[in-house]
């Protein structure tokens, strides 16, 4: 297993900062139930957690993995659940990347 280096740590997450500050200004649109929900022309309006992340590219088994232990089960079931909202996502996010960061 190759070690995860400082530079790719803190690299993801910022991308887990900059998901979390695009659902908190509505730049990105949360949903659930569907990785993307996309307007007639087939533009992205809203997206899951996971969504989210692959917008940017971040959809890496690192940081998904900090986030699934954070959730305690698979971040497409946490997202889905009844009740949750985006501010739990926001809240997700940006402890995924504190966590991340307490590794550096």
């Amino acid at each position: 297993m190759r070690e995860v280096g400082r530079a790719y740590k803190e690299d993801m997450a910022q991308r887990l900062e900059i998901t979390a500050d695009g659902f908190e200004s509505g730049e990105i649109g949360w949903s659930q139930g569907k990785l993307h929900r996309r307007d007639r022309d087939g533009n992205v309006v809203s997206s899951c957690l996971v969504g989210g992340l692959s917008l940017l590219g971040t959809v890496d088994n690192y940081p998904m993995g900090v986030l699934m232990h954070l959730a305690g089960c698979s971040i497409a079931e946490w997202n889905d659940e009844p009740g949750r909202t985006v501010d739990d996502v926001i809240d997700l996010l940006r402890r995924g990347a504190k966590e991340i960061r307490n590794t550096l």
